[in-house]
C-alpha cells in the first residue's frame, strides 16, 4: 500500500512514506536517471519534472500541516 500518490499527467508517482518521497523529489530535482530503461520511471516523468517537483513540494507541505 502507498501513501503517497502523485499524480504525473496519465500516472502517478507512488511513495510508501514520507521518506521515500523526499527521495524520489531529489532523484527528480538533480534530474538523475537510471542506467537501465527497464527499472527507470515513465519517460512523462521526467517531461513534467517541474511540476512534479512543485506537485510533491505541495503534497509534503500540507503533510506538515496536519
Amino acid at each position: 500500500m502507498y501513501y503517497f500518490q502523485i499524480p504525473v499527467r496519465n500516472s502517478y508517482l507512488y511513495a510508501r512514506n514520507r521518506e521515500n518521497l523526499i527521495v524520489l523529489r531529489k532523484y527528480f530535482d538533480e534530474n538523475l536517471k537510471m542506467d537501465d530503461p527497464n527499472m527507470d520511471f515513465p519517460r512523462e516523468f521526467y517531461i513534467n519534472r517541474v511540476a512534479l517537483i512543485k506537485s510533491i513540494d505541495r503534497r509534503l507541505k500540507k503533510e506538515l500541516k496536519v
